[in-house]
């Protein structure tokens, strides 16, 4: 289990890790997109869109590396007085119960939206637009599969935890 749960760790982390320089691209974008508005009064649709991407990229991929982290909402008023053996089954419940049947959710009814995106090779309805928005949809269902990748580490990690509190 120890195994399973560095494997999934390990995902999480490298593409976190990779997905957080989205948030300087996006300052940058950003900076650029405000100075040509209004130095040059000009802009582009593309420079507004392309932030749009990063900022959704950022969070739809990094959220698997967010929970890793323990960096969620959590509400702490219990967990934080239990013992370890109750933390791990919080966790393992919480992962089995909400996280789990969360991402299968989020795949379930987003299916058919990033299908048909797929199907016509979406992209935006702006003149001089980001193409590939199909591929920022299918981030949806990337997003469900890193949280869903970490909540195994989480439920190796807790029965790991229980068991060792019964030993």
């Amino acid at each position: 289990m120890h195994r399973i749960a560095a494997i999934c760790d390990g995902i999480n982390e490298a593409l976190g890790r990779a997905v957080r320089w989205l948030a300087l691209g996006m300052v940058l974008m950003m900076t650029a997109n405000v100075a040509m508005r209004y130095l040059f009064s000009t802009g582009s649709p593309w420079q507004q869109e392309a932030v749009r991407f990063m900022h959704a990229g950022l969070f739809l991929l990094g959220a698997g590396y967010a929970f890793r982290h323990d960096c969620h909402v959590r509400v702490d008023i219990l967990y934080q007085k239990m013992s370890g053996r109750g933390k791990a089954w919080v966790n393992l419940l919480g992962v089995c119960f909400l996280l789990w049947p969360f991402a299968a959710a989020l795949v379930w009814f987003s299916w058919d939206y990033v299908l048909s995106a797929w199907a016509i090779y979406e992209g935006s309805p702006e003149y001089h637009g980001m193409p590939g928005v199909f591929l920022l949809k299918t981030c949806i269902w990337l997003c469900s599969a890193t949280l869903a990748i970490q909540g195994l580490a989480v439920v190796c990690r807790s029965l790991m935890s229980i068991r060792s509190a019964h030993d």
